[in-house]
């Protein structure tokens, strides 16, 4: 029988070891159940061709009609809050989902081992299930077969007709004869749940440079305008500017930038970088974060629908010492001097952004609020060196006359590249030493959550072992 000396050692082992495990890094994919969802403004009973889409299909759908909202009952209208709400694998949910029968069969059974034929699953055990709502009302468990691009349209199996409902959800109306690619098939469905929720957008805010503009203001400022024919808006089935806002604030950012993007390609975006031939500092952008940060909300609604054509040119200058401002470079030599390393050298220079409209008015932009991108710059070649290390001051005006200054880290592991993320613009420069420490740069979310596993685990440690020391130590 255990003594009580004896039952403390074990009692603090296993907090040590307890809090190990708590520790231990959390993988999103191993989580059968994530909280990812999709909203539409319209759902629709209608022939779909083909009835299991894969990703890169033509994909059409016709013979529009009111949806099934229960069982072999249609619904009185197409509008409505829809969401496509992700609920788990079939092997994990079925014992929980209350699905339909027809003729003494599960449908939802008979759902998913269609998809898992069609597909080529193990099971169906191993299709995810999806549960279709209008606002807070139950109307199908199914299978999400498949997305357009930004995920406009959603092909969806519903246990609401015999073998399965097909159903077509879309953020816009459709009538006739609606044809899209397919985006998404099931198995890059799967990944995206498996990787884990993107946030989604504000529904009632479409945020931008500057902040966040609310849909009613942004439908006000564009009452009487129209989307072109050759706009991205109407190549993704957007016909008309109150339509395009809705779908802007429903959206992810990760959604709104391949918009965005898309509008590079149609020519309604130009994005440059420029440098003087005396810059020995090469940029790159990353379009994903930088068009979200760059357009205001209006801007966003103006280039997608087609009405404005915009030029955004960032330029990367280097900047002599003898031309940096002095109250700039005492706050950045002040900031240097936290940074120990041997053979400490600054490198000033400029990035600076602005945005041109329509061949017109050319605007410097050097804040983008909340909103951040990143850039990647080469190291100028006179800071290479074996065994550097560099870290990047950044230098911002605020608006009430201030000066900010803060220190940057590279977020790349090239050692002749330094990528950063920011919202502001302004001087800055590189700071290159051997051995580069700073104790300015805050501790990242991740690093403080590390440094408290390690303080929690050391201290159980240090509980077991005084527990063995008093064991041993007065027996």
């Amino acid at each position: 029988m255990l003594n009580r000396k004896t039952g403390k050692i074990i009692l603090a082992l296993m907090v040590a070891v307890a809090t190990f495990l708590v520790c231990l890094p959390f993988n999103a994919s191993n989580v059968r159940a994530q909280s990812i969802s999709y909203s539409f403004s319209y759902a629709y009973d209608c022939q779909r061709n083909p009835a299991f889409p894969k990703k890169g299909d033509s994909f059409e759908a016709s013979d529009f009609d009111n949806p099934l909202y229960s069982l072999q009952k249609s619904h009185t209208t197409t509008q409505g809050d829809w969401t496509l709400n992700y609920l788990g694998y079939y092997g994990d949910v079925k014992t929980t989902v209350q699905s339909n029968e027809y003729n003494g069969s599960d449908i939802l059974s008979s759902i998913t081992s269609q998809i898992a034929n069609t597909y080529a699953l193990t099971s169906n055990d191993s299709v995810q299930v999806w549960e279709l709502k209008d606002g807070s009302t139950h109307v199908a468990y199914g299978v999400l077969c498949a997305l357009t691009q930004n995920n406009a349209q959603a092909a969806f199996i519903g246990d609401t007709w015999g073998n399965g409902a097909g159903y077509v959800l879309s953020v816009t109306e459709l009538s006739g004869t609606f044809n899209t690619t397919i985006d998404k098939g099931v198995e890059e469905i799967k990944k995206e749940v498996e990787s884990g929720p993107t946030t989604p957008a504000n529904d009632s805010n479409v945020s931008g440079r500057g902040g966040d503009v609310s849909v009613e203001k942004l439908k006000t400022d564009n009452v009487g305008k129209t989307v072109k024919d050759t706009s991205v808006a109407k190549a993704a089935g957007i016909n008309d500017v109150d339509t395009l806002i809705d779908v802007l604030s429903q959206q992810t950012d990760e959604n709104k930038a391949d918009l965005l993007q898309s509008a590079i390609t149609s020519g309604s975006v130009n994005v440059n970088v420029n440098k003087s031939e005396a810059t020995k500092i090469g940029a790159q952008i990353d379009m994903s974060t930088f068009l979200l940060a760059a357009l205001t909300p209006q801007e966003m609604v103006d280039v997608l629908a087609g009405n404005d054509n915009i030029t955004l040119e960032l330029e990367v200058s280097v900047k002599e010492e003898t031309n940096v401002d002095e109250g700039v470079k005492a706050a950045i030599g002040e900031k240097a001097t936290g940074i120990s390393g041997e053979n400490q050298k600054i490198y000033y220079f400029s990035a600076d952004l602005f945005i041109t409209k329509n061949g017109t008015v050319r605007e410097q932009i050097s804040e983008f609020g909340e909103k951040m991108f990143a850039i990647t710059l080469d190291i100028p070649e006179e800071l290479l060196a074996d065994g550097a290390s560099y870290v990047l001051i950044r230098t911002h005006e605020e608006a009430d006359g201030s000066l900010s200054v803060d220190v940057l880290e590279d977020q790349d592991t090239n050692p002749t590249t330094f990528t950063f993320y920011t919202n502001k613009l302004c001087t800055m420069a590189f700071v290159s030493s051997n051995n580069v420490s700073t104790s300015t740069t805050p501790v990242t979310g991740d690093e403080a959550n590390i440094a408290v596993c390690l303080i929690v685990g050391l201290a159980a440690i240090c509980v077991a072992g005084v527990a063995i020391y008093k064991k041993f130590a007065y027996k």
